[in-house]
């Protein structure tokens, strides 16, 4: 993999390389957030809200997180 081109001009461009690392964690966040909420509101909290409504927006935050974790953790 270091020898991939994308591999070798994140090497050479710190803005990239810091850009990357930004949305890997962002990623990351987005998965954590949507599956820490969903579960709060499994445990009682936010009792306002049906799961119905909370979940399917929930679960697609939690999948776009982990596709942009994967994408830039490669």
């Amino acid at each position: 993999m270091a020898g991939w081109p994308a591999a070798a001009f994140l090497r050479g461009s710190v803005a990239a390389y810091a850009l990357v690392n930004a949305a890997h964690i962002m990623g990351i966040g987005l998965l954590f957030g949507g599956i820490v909420t969903l579960d709060l509101r499994l445990l009682g909290a936010f009792s306002g809200h049906p799961v119905a409504h909370l979940g399917p927006p929930l679960r697609r935050i939690a999948a776009t997180g982990l596709a942009l974790a994967v994408v830039t953790g490669v």
